[in-house]
């Protein structure tokens, strides 16, 4: 506290500095906030809440007008000195909560930022930042839980699995500092009217503000700067993008599927994302949010189907009326209560599967994905348990899970095979080659009955008819849209092709036979190549 002399030279206030605030999650020795008490002649105190960027008299005289300085400089400088001193004191040390989601302290503690609210155990005063109290979260029963349970269990299996995912992104952060590569995005895939959006909004309008809103729900034509913002800003929390519906416009849907692929590669901090600021500078953000989006359309690249858990909607979910966005909000608030008074025994539990390793018969990134999706319904079943929730229920909940985790697995790999079908393995030259060693051709061994086969050697070509042709080259993996003058003029390119007249590449190898595609075989040979 400013002495009682210096208070008289420099205002008709003392000034003492009660409380420092600071960021938790940055190391920095610079203060966030700042909390002052003046002290007046009359003996009246009043509290100001002020910026340590800020901290001057100039903004001290703005937020009470009844200070008085005498010494502008004297009374600054002495008010910095008073703050250099309270940095040191960790007794007048609080915290200023920026970001939503969980927060460690040094002594291995965690709390969980959820809106205007801090659950777990604060033992030192706290602000949280005005933009996350903005959103409001009332206490809610400890009973949602055993509701949820119970509700699951008359829902289909893929409700529960999308809650847990749910649950994986309030666990975020903590999840990628224990160790585990977790990079899923949950793709609720299916057709309209089935379900996809009411699962989405369960999923995230327990994150509501004062007027009922929320935040984190985008529909697929909301601007991509907004969405962004989401992704990088809701820290532990999921960011829905609704909608990537088919269209009759082919435009339209090839735009909805680049979007899709775009936010799966952000979402899994596989791709950067990138923040445009004034004067043309960018600044790189990564992915702090659960991304989920709902969509009729499919991915067309494999390394985005392996960073999604896909729940399949194929027929309409009919979910209970009771299984509502505030239940939902309320049991996975008591899951993260038990999570916080167990860390210690979760952080053991996740080390030891991550020990454990993954299967060698799974692509790696979807067994990563599920090890984490098994290990927090484990903390999901003794957070039920604890709540009141029976064995019997458990035991259900744990059958539902792996119906749902394997219904998962067997779409992903679908839509895997699906697409190696329409990737080419080989070049032309190479496919033709390996029909001739499977002899996939219908060849003769004598021209003279060419008529009644697809082609013949003849004179160390291929000679095939031109359904032969077609018909084969279109079945191969990325073939199928392949056309007979497509075929040919790939043919003529690496120069395989044998020409006789202008204005047909077909060629007559004997008089009263038809015509034929003569294709060098020693061509293919030297122009053959495995992709």
């Amino acid at each position: 506290m400013l002495n009682n002399s210096n208070a008289k030279r420099f205002a008709n206030a003392e000034a003492e500095i009660n409380l420092i605030y600071w960021k938790q999650h940055v190391d920095s020795f610079k203060p966030e906030e700042v909390e002052i008490e003046l002290t007046f002649a009359t003996g009246e105190q009043q509290k100001l809440l002020i910026s340590a960027s800020k901290m001057n008299s100039q903004a001290l005289q703005k937020l009470e007008p009844r200070l008085i300085l005498e010494n502008r400089a004297l009374f600054d400088h002495n008010l910095q000195n008073k703050c250099s001193e309270t940095t040191v004191d960790k007794k007048k040390h609080g915290f200023y909560f920026d970001q939503p989601g969980l927060h460690k302290f040094p002594d291995n503690t965690f709390v969980f930022v959820l809106g205007d609210r801090v659950i777990g155990e604060m033992t030192k005063p706290y602000i949280i930042d005005p933009e996350l109290g903005k959103v409001l979260h009332p206490e809610r029963s400890d009973n949602a839980l055993v509701q949820l349970c119970e509700l699951l269990l008359a829902s289909k299996p893929q409700v529960l699995l999308s809650v847990i995912f749910l649950i994986v992104t309030l666990l975020r952060s903590w999840v990628k500092q224990i160790g585990a590569d977790w990079q899923a995005i949950l793709y609720i895939v299916g057709r309209q009217g089935f379900g996809k959006t009411t699962l989405a909004h369960l999923l995230t309008d327990w994150h509501r503000d004062v007027e009922g809103d929320t935040d984190l729900f985008f529909e697929a034509g909301s601007t991509m700067a907004a969405i962004r913002d989401q992704m990088a800003q809701a820290r532990d929390l999921p960011v829905v993008v609704d909608d990537l519906c088919k269209s009759s416009s082919k435009t339209t849907e090839r735009q909805r599927k680049e979007l899709g692929a775009r936010l799966v590669r952000e979402g899994a901090n596989s791709a950067p994302i990138i923040k445009k600021l004034p004067g043309g500078k960018i600044r790189k953000q990564k992915c702090a949010a659960g991304v989920i989006l709902t969509a009729e359309v499919e991915l067309e690249n494999a390394s985005d189907i392996t960073r999604c858990i896909f729940v399949n909607i194929d027929q309409p979910l009919d979910l209970p009326a009771d299984l509502t966005a505030d239940l939902v909000g309320g049991a996975i608030e008591t899951c993260i209560k038990w999570f916080l008074e167990h860390q210690q025994e979760a952080k053991t539990k996740l080390e030891m599967r991550l020990e454990c390793g993954i299967p060698e018969n799974i692509n790696k990134r979807i067994a990563n994905n599920l090890l984490v999706i098994g290990f927090v319904f484990w903390l999901f079943t003794k957070a039920a348990s604890a709540a009141g929730v029976s064995a019997a229920i458990i035991n259900l909940l744990i059958k539902a899970i792996t119906e749902a985790i394997k219904t998962s697995i067997s779409y992903t790999n679908n839509l895997l095979l699906e697409l190696s079908s329409h990737r080419k393995q080989a070049n032309l030259a190479a496919v033709l080659l390996e029909g001739l060693r499977q002899d996939a051709f219908n060849l003769t061994k004598k021209i003279e009955k060419l008529n009644k086969h697809e082609g013949v050697i003849w004179k160390g070509d291929l000679c095939l008819k031109k359904s032969a042709l077609e018909r084969f080259v279109r079945i191969q993996n990325g073939y199928q849209n392949y056309t007979i003058s497509k075929i040919i003029q790939e043919l003529k390119d690496i120069g395989a092709l044998v020409l006789q007249e202008e204005g047909t590449a077909q060629v007559k190898i004997k008089k009263g036979l038809p015509r034929v595609y003569r294709i060098r075989i020693s061509v293919l040979k030297s122009e053959a190549k495995e992709f």
